[in-house]
């Protein structure tokens, strides 16, 4: 239903019944519906009413005004508005405060387990009685980010005994700008700790420090302080081509690269290099580089072993003793000497002496050389001789041979060339100048002339 110009009710009031259109407004007032209702109903301490105009006025019976100060929140106080002093608002800014006056408010979420909290100033907590989540779902490296704004500032993460659990389908990263021996620490107030990886072969735990050192550092005195432990192997690889080995930070032993040969050496002045290996449940030295001697030495009842167990080296501290399976070679570009303080060298078979070299004094002649042999005889397989002619003398006068066998007798000086020849039935000599030969004329010599063992008796006159 439209109408153009005024609508009034004839008898005090118009009932419509459906949509009504008036250009011109409507006089009177408007306080029923077509049902009979209230257009406007009021609540506890509102009135309502309407005027001949059409206005409606809502007023309030109880009255009321803004608690508080200046940019509290406002909140129901037992019907009565109330101004939060811990909760404020800044207009011109659009923060809002929470603690504001008593600096120990907190914003709850569900229950008082969960909540946001500052307990002094400066520091905010974050509470939560099961679990606390902060999760980016940003496709950006940085999509949850910890971050200490001050250039003195730090993060501490502190966890109960069930553990920090850090996960992360790509890298895991931790990394500090600070330029300090102690940029970035891996600390346990208690307990120990453990970098592990479930990854297969080749998916390695690699530090790596571009620039800088890696250091180890265990403070608990035990033997076994630091453990490198591994299936495979374990690889030292020192660009520098040293390895040093310290106590205490004083260095006392290196292991090196020099033009690819292995140095291994004592740091300290006289302090030698020992080889130990374990005896019958004991620590037993085996040698040792003696520095303050400039020597090898191999501890007393132990063996250099050549080639099997057969072949060695040992001393009992007083006598050295070379064994071999088979033969010991000596051979050298020079001379080889035996320089025997006792004066003997002895020479023994399967411990039994077959002869001795012994220096000393013969004929009043000093650093002489007396062979002498085990048995009764020294026999020569090949030419004996003088190193030079006519020089040497076989015998002596107070030292003759006893006895001297032979086979022809050959006889030569700077005069003469004689040799004495023995025949079947007599002696003949020959000049070896001439070849003339000559027969000794012998006369057979009755038996009692000499006795039984070859002895020439006198004759009785």
């Amino acid at each position: 239903m439209a109408f153009v110009g005024p609508l009034s009710g004839s008898h005090g009031f118009t009932a419509v019944t459906g949509s009504l259109t008036v250009s011109q407004g409507i006089s009177g007032s408007i306080t029923r519906l077509h049902d009979g209702k209230s257009f406007i109903e009021a609540g506890a301490n509102i009135t309502v009413t309407s005027a001949s105009n059409g206005a409606v006025t809502i007023t309030s019976t109880a009255g009321g005004s803004v608690a508080g100060s200046d940019t509290q929140y406002q909140y129901n106080n037992g019907g009565s508005f109330g101004g939060a002093a811990d909760l404020t608002f800044n207009d011109s800014t659009g923060d809002t405060t929470v603690g504001a006056d008593t600096g120990d408010a907190k914003l709850f979420f569900r229950d008082s387990g969960i909540y946001l909290y500052s307990s002094a100033d400066g520091h905010l907590e974050i509470d939560s009685d099961t679990r606390l989540s902060i999760t980016g779902s940003g496709n950006v490296a940085d999509a949850v980010a910890l971050q200490a704004d001050h250039s003195d500032g730090g993060i501490d993460i502190d966890a109960g005994t069930a553990g920090i659990d850090i996960r992360a389908t790509g890298p895991l990263m931790l990394s500090s700008s600070l330029n300090d021996g102690n940029a970035l620490q891996l600390y346990a107030s208690a307990g120990g700790m453990e970098l592990g990886a479930a990854g297969a072969a080749g998916e390695d735990i690699v530090l790596t420090n571009a620039a800088g050192s890696i250091q180890l550092v265990a403070g608990e005195d035990a033997t076994d302080s630091i453990l490198l432990d591994a299936t495979g192997d374990i690889v030292f690889d020192a660009d520098g081509g040293d390895i040093y080995l310290k106590d205490g930070g004083a260095e006392f032993g290196k292991i090196s690269n020099s033009s690819s040969d292995l140095v291994i050496s004592a740091s300290i002045a006289a302090k030698d290099i020992i080889f130990k290996g374990q005896g019958s449940g004991a620590s037993a030295e085996v040698a040792r580089f003696d520095m303050s001697a400039g020597s090898f030495l191999v501890a007393a009842s132990k063996k250099i072993e050549v080639g099997g167990t057969n072949n060695f080296i040992i001393s009992d501290n007083q006598s050295l003793t070379g064994s071999s399976a088979a033969e010991i070679l000596l051979d050298a570009a020079g001379d080889i000497i035996l320089d025997a303080d006792a004066a003997d060298v002895v020479l023994k078979d399967n411990g039994t002496v077959y002869g001795a070299l012994t220096a000393g004094t013969v004929n009043s002649s000093a650093n002489s050389l007396t062979i002498t042999a085990g048995g009764s005889y020294i026999a020569a397989s090949d030419h004996v001789v003088p190193s030079a002619d006519v020089t040497y003398d076989l015998g002596a006068e107070s030292l003759r041979w006893r006895q001297i066998y032979t086979g022809d007798l050959h006889l030569k000086n700077d005069r003469g060339n004689w040799t004495l020849i023995e025949e079947n039935s007599f002696l003949s000599l020959r000049n070896n100048k001439t070849g003339q030969r000559f027969k000794f004329l012998m006369e057979l010599l009755p038996e009692d002339d000499w006795d039984p063992d070859g002895t020439w008796v006198e004759p009785i006159e």
